[in-house]
């Protein structure tokens, strides 16, 4: 039997931590309420006295230093002019879209992106072609798969 004395400290850190994410969150709420009502995003960090930090142009795939990788993908979810949070330990991050900007094929700089992009695509048409091709062989030869078998098979090796 486990004595509360040996967890108290991870139940305390637990607790505070649980603690600390509702309270982020409701200020958070606070904040994208207060931006939506109309008040600027730079009166919100005045109030604050909180710089405002620009980061970009991003693109999907790009990171910010010394935020979670998420809040980009957070951030592309959005709408122009948008305001997203999203929570880094006990810190509240703020962030809003503040536009897009089409991708130009034919500027030389979007090279790199395009060549990345062509790779994924042919990546993901090869898979999908050696799937389908092997499902056809696999039905045209009758050839099936006992899955339970195969799964209680594969439990008994670590």
């Amino acid at each position: 039997m486990i004595q509360l004395a040996e967890i108290r400290d991870r139940v305390a850190a637990d607790w505070t931590s649980e603690q600390t994410a509702a309270a982020l969150q409701k200020l958070a709420d606070g904040y994208l309420a207060e931006l939506k009502a109309g008040t600027s995003f730079a009166d919100v960090a005045k109030r604050l006295d909180l710089p405002i930090q620009s980061a970009g142009p991003l693109t999907r795939g790009d990171t910010v230093p010394g935020t979670p990788g998420a809040l980009v993908a957070d951030i592309f979810a959005a709408a122009p002019g948008a305001a997203v949070t999203r929570r880094d330990g006990d810190t509240l991050i703020l962030a809003i879209l503040t536009g897009t900007t089409p991708l130009d094929l034919a500027d030389p700089a979007n090279a790199p992106i395009l060549a990345r992009l062509r790779q994924q695509y042919d990546e993901q048409v090869h898979g999908d072609v050696l799937a389908l091709y092997t499902g056809a062989l696999r039905a045209s030869a009758g050839v099936t798969v006992n899955q339970s078998l195969l799964e209680s098979t594969l439990a008994r090796f670590p």
